[in-house]
């Protein structure tokens, strides 16, 4: 995910996706779709990249 977008937003668009998909897949209902989002990195600049090498 990209710097700016927001993240409950994808989750949301995520567990949506997902229970469709298994609900046409499997004939079943899906009551719900749990996701536990548990770290974030950040991408380096370039200025801190160049500090390690």
């Amino acid at each position: 995910v990209e710097y700016g977008v927001k993240i409950p937003e994808v989750v949301s668009a995520v567990q949506e996706n997902v229970k469709k998909t298994v609900e046409a897949m499997t004939g079943l209902k899906v009551d719900s779709v749990n996701i536990n989002v548990q770290s974030i990195y950040l991408k380096k600049t370039e200025k801190e990249e160049s500090k390690e090498n």
